[in-house]
Order: structure tokens, then sequence, then C-alpha cells
């Protein structure tokens, strides 16, 4: 549909105008139509699961189950995404323990690393524990840099050197050169 109102416009404005002109437009409608497209795909594969702790008995001496809520991101996470992707949580009525998986997902650009770095926010507000897992090494690096050194205690990368995606963020090099790579957790 997209494509053959863009056919439409360009041939109206070569009639009307010039080529040059039709060829400007027709490439700004595109790609903005793009964007559009991208910014409504991500979403999440939602699962929720429990996990026994030693370190949490119950009063009878048995293993109590932690609740745990996977989110599987999936689509590129963008400045046109970031809404959508934010709007995908339910923070308030979330367990205690959140795993929000990017292996199927990629955060493109800044915008992406403030959406996840809000999102960990509201949980940590709520005293709730975000892992993420799946980023790239520059993406889990930078995130680090945007609380100053350091994760604040309630997010957490889980980071696999064999199955972590390797690509990098779109960033102003200058403001993270030398931005120490996370480290493997075992």
């Amino acid at each position: 549909m997209l494509d053959a109102a863009i056919i439409l416009l360009v041939s109206a404005v070569t009639v009307f105008e010039d080529l040059a002109k039709a060829v400007l437009i027709g490439t700004v409608v595109s790609a903005l139509g793009f964007a559009w497209k991208q910014s409504t795909s991500i979403y999440a594969s939602i699962t929720s699961t429990t996990s026994n702790s030693d370190d949490s008995v119950t009063k009878e001496g048995d293993v109590a189950a932690e609740s745990i809520r996977i989110y599987g991101i999936r689509g590129p996470l963008f400045f046109g995404s970031t809404t959508q992707f934010l709007s995908l949580f339910d923070p308030k009525n979330d367990p205690e323990n959140i795993v929000i998986d990017f292996s199927d997902s990629r955060i493109m650009d800044h915008s992406g690393l403030v959406a996840v770095n809000e999102l960990a926010d509201r949980y940590g507000t709520l005293g709730k524990k975000v892992t993420l897992r799946g980023l790239s090494s520059d993406s889990a690096a930078l995130l680090s840099r945007l609380h100053a050194g350091g994760l604040p205690p309630y997010e957490m990368i889980a980071s696999n050197p064999l199955t972590d995606p390797l690509y990098e963020v779109a960033e102003d090099s200058k403001y993270y050169m030398n931005v120490p790579v996370p480290k493997p957790s075992v």
C-alpha cells in the first residue's frame, strides 16, 4: 500500500514539478514509511516460570519458588520504537524477578539504551530485580556508562560471549572511548 502511494506521489511530482524534486520527495516519504513500519514491529513474547532458590526457605522447611517473568523482545529498538517498547511491560503487576531477553532484538541507537535504562529504573523503584540477557557487549558497556561507571543494584546484565550478538550501537565515539566491556558471568 505504501509503495503504491509513493509511486503515485513521485509520478505526480515528476509531471507537475521535476524529476529531481520527485526523487527527493520519494526518498523522504519512503524513509519515513520504513521508520514507521519498523517502530510498530517491536513486540515481546511473555513467559512466566518459577525457580527454586536455596536461600528462600519457608517456615516448614520447604524451598520457596520464586516467580520469574521473561520478556523475549523481537524487533529493532530505536528512537521510533521506544514508546512501543516501554508499553510492553507492566512493572506494578510483574513479579519480583524480571528477565528481558534481547536475543532476537537489536538496540540501534542511544534512544534504545535510554529506554532500557528507564524501564530498569521503573522496576528498580518498585524494588524488583531486572536481568538483561542477549545484549551485545557494546550495548552492555554503554548501559553501564549511563549510570556513571556502574550498574544500579537492580539491573544486571547476563552476558554469554558464545551467544551474545556482535554489533555496535550508533553513538558518538568521543563520549564512549575506552568503555569497558562487561566480563561474562559464569
